[in-house]
């Protein structure tokens, strides 16, 4: 599944200054670790997924954040966290991305 980058008022285009990604499981893996990587495809055309980062939560632990940096997407952008690990019996996740409009 993906996210869609929303349009502005009026269905103008918008640019977001991606910041940080917090990211959360309710139940936590009781070994191993969970990792995912933030990815974006530019809108139009196919579908052709790039990394922007890589978020792990450990064994144990319920969240994590990590610095994005400078990252722009803009309307009609596609984002996703694309699962690469999931560590025993961790379960619910959720992905929160924050950014400003320059």
């Amino acid at each position: 599944r993906y996210i869609v980058v929303p349009r502005g008022e009026s269905d103008a285009d918008i640019t977001i200054d991606l910041e940080r990604l917090h990211f959360r499981t309710e139940t936590p893996s009781s070994s191993g670790s969970v990792v995912a990587v933030l990815q974006k495809s530019v809108s139009g055309g196919a579908v052709s997924w790039t990394d922007i980062g890589t978020v792990t939560l450990t064994a144990s632990s319920y969240e994590t954040d990590m610095t994005i940096g400078a990252y722009t997407v803009t309307s009609d952008d596609l984002l996703r966290l694309y699962f690469t690990s999931i560590g025993t019996g961790c379960t619910d996740y959720q992905g929160i991305i924050t950014g400003t409009e320059p």
